[in-house]
């Protein structure tokens, strides 16, 4: 218990400064590229920590997981927010707030079945295909790094 506390800590810890590198990587690089970034690290990392056994190799998958979720915030949100227009903003994030619950709820309805049949392990590589379908989706949207609101998606 006191090791993976320690390993909870050290991962998230470290993995927390993703908030601030991650909104400063959208101001400089982009958000739709901090995102695909964030999200490939958060894939990586997570489904790192349930194949390994290696205390090392487990606080590294923690942090790298973690960085990456965190990174993903401020990327994320500031790129909803810039890609819909003042008129249905908040409707567009409450959807998207609502397909990210209901997302993981089939996630854990999908574990439900398969933890037993397949392997905690395999299971976690397989629910990985969302955020591979996140990557996707992302990398379609319009970047809005530079643009004026009113120009973006038009």
């Amino acid at each position: 218990t006191s090791t993976a506390v320690l390993l909870s800590l050290f991962g998230g810890t470290v993995g927390a400064a993703g908030f601030f590198l991650g909104g400063r990587l959208a101001d400089t690089i982009g958000r739709r590229s901090t995102s695909v970034i964030s999200l490939v690290l958060t894939l990586v990392g997570g489904t790192v920590v349930y194949w390994s056994e290696s205390l090392p190799v487990l606080a590294s998958a923690i942090a790298v997981g973690t960085f990456g979720t965190f990174a993903f915030v401020p990327s994320a949100a500031t790129h909803r927010a810039e890609l819909f227009p003042t008129a249905f903003r908040t409707t567009a994030n409450a959807a998207g707030a609502y397909f990210g619950m209901v997302g993981s709820a089939l996630g854990l309805l999908i574990g439900r079945f398969t933890i037993d049949a397949f392997g905690l392990s395999e299971t976690v590589t397989l629910l990985g295909l969302g955020i591979l379908g996140g990557i996707v989706l992302t990398l379609t949207l319009p970047e809005t790094l530079g643009q004026e609101l009113d120009s973006v998606g038009r």
